[in-house]
């Protein structure tokens, strides 16, 4: 399916997709600055279907985020819909190729409510780089706030990737009407010996739901790196950006077993022009069933038509087990892909 890139506002398919930051209301205060932050997210909210024409197809918007931010100079606390943080190569900011977060979107973590922090700490001066420490608790979220408008899917549906609307009675990893869900993240950067080098270190756990028999443990590892080079085969600024990520879920989706990822992404970009490629290997392993051993490979080009538009075209390879049959599926798709975002922002004094 084709994403769209959404925005990170705590750090300041073949379908056309968008996403758009609705206003954000900032006042200040004393050694404090304020925020109201909301994104609205645009995705296709249904599976694909083999050898069919999809453009469009179950294109649903809903609300991503919605929540209020305290910005102080070392910390910075906020509450709301959130989407906490976990992974690195599921965020759009970081693999923001059409097809490149087919298979890492499975660890999103999204459509949840909670509370948090961000800690910072800068230790340059001493060589040990800068960090940030996020820790939120949350819970899954069966507001008025899940539903999405276009396309409007229900839970159940053997296609449905979002239902508009979510219950407790539907179940789900931390779908429990209680804030027992909890995640943590350290991102690292700007060491003396690699300043460009990134890296995240994450830990979430997802209490079950009803439909589920076990509470879900996930662990994740990633690096990227960002180097420019200047009139290296292309003239002007060529930025490349690697990132990979490992992450390993035990009990997966609440129930037993284990799933394990296996991410490489690469970026470059000069002037109007963006390549991605992408690789992800997906494990997936379960008392009483065969083991699935999915692989993804997609590559697309994007060009900028304008400061807040993007153009993209690209072609995905991925080998994904049947669940009914058994057998691996080989599918080769090919789209489109139309972004826009926006950032909207109105001071309060």
């Amino acid at each position: 399916m084709g994403d769209a890139a959404a925005c990170s506002c705590r750090d300041g398919g073949n379908v056309s997709s968008g996403t758009g930051t609705a206003p954000a209301w900032t006042w200040a205060g004393p050694d404090i600055r304020r925020s109201f932050q909301d994104v609205l997210k645009g995705d296709p909210l249904r599976e694909l279907r083999p050898g069919q024409n999809e453009a469009f197809r179950g294109f649903g918007i809903f609300t991503a985020e919605l929540y209020l931010n305290a910005d102080f100079d070392w910390v910075t606390l906020f509450a709301g819909k959130i989407m906490p943080t976990f992974g690195l190569l599921w965020d759009h900011h970081r693999a923001w190729g059409l097809f490149s977060v087919d298979f890492t979107e499975d660890y999103e973590t999204l459509d949840f409510i909670g509370a948090g922090f961000a800690l910072r700490g800068d230790f340059q001066d001493a060589g040990a780089g800068r960090h940030e420490l996020t820790v939120q608790t949350f819970v899954a979220d069966t507001t008025f706030l899940h539903r999405s408008i276009i396309t409007a899917p229900r839970a159940g549906g053997s296609t449905v990737e979002r239902a508009s609307r979510l219950d407790k009675s539907d179940g789900g990893p931390g779908n429990t009407e209680n804030l027992n869900n909890f995640s943590a993240t350290l991102d690292s950067t700007g060491f003396d010996l690699l300043p460009d080098l990134g890296v995240h270190l994450g830990y979430r756990f997802l209490h079950r739901g009803r439909t589920e028999s076990r509470h879900e443990h996930g662990f994740s590892v990633a690096f990227d790196y960002t180097a420019k080079v200047q009139d290296v085969i292309l003239p002007g600024t060529t930025t490349i950006q690697p990132a990979v990520e490992w992450v390993r879920s035990r009990n997966a989706d609440g129930q037993p077993g284990r799933a394990t990822w296996w991410a490489a992404n690469i970026i470059v970009s000069n002037g109007p022009w963006t390549w991605h490629l992408t690789g992800t290997l997906r494990n997936l392993e379960a008392p009483d069933a065969p083991d699935a051993r999915d692989r993804l490979l997609a590559t697309s080009l994007f060009y900028r038509l304008h400061p807040r538009w993007q153009l993209g075209a690209g072609y995905k390879y991925q080998r994904v087990r049947d669940e009914e049959s058994g057998r691996s599926a080989h599918d080769h798709v090919v789209g489109i892909k139309l972004m826009w975002n926006h950032d909207f922002a109105f001071g309060l004094n």
